[in-house]
């Protein structure tokens, strides 16, 4: 029931538009404007206590579940975190001493052809 009157509202909203639009409203405008201020004031308040009602229901329905649920997860993803990061810094020094063994390898050789040396 909800949706069908956010729907018709949205709908109203719309038609209103397009026909302010429209040159032959734009003699009446005066009229439909302070009809459409006066159905805004009245349209207030009763917005007012709805988003009250959802905040409040968010509050404590909605975000209570994911505060529990956040925190139950928080320590798994620390571990997870810490096992990824242990990961990589076991690769990044597997490839620095890769590098590093590359690196005196391709010096000796450049010194063993220079000096006609073998190993």
């Amino acid at each position: 029931m909800k949706k069908f009157l956010n729907i018709i509202f949205i709908i109203v909203i719309l038609l209103v538009i397009f026909l302010s639009q429209q040159s032959f409203f734009q003699e009446k405008g005066g009229y439909v404007r302070l009809k459409l201020t006066d159905f805004w004031e009245d349209l207030k308040p009763k917005t007012e206590v709805f988003f009250d009602n959802t905040k409040t229901f968010f509050q404590e329905q909605v975000l209570e579940r994911i505060t529990g649920e956040v925190e139950k997860r928080k320590e798994i993803v620390k571990e997870e975190f810490g096992k990824e990061k242990e990961k990589v810094e076991e690769k990044i020094e597997k490839k620095e001493e890769e590098i590093k063994e590359s690196i005196w390898q391709k010096i000796k050789n450049f010194f063993s052809e220079k000096f006609n040396l073998s190993d």
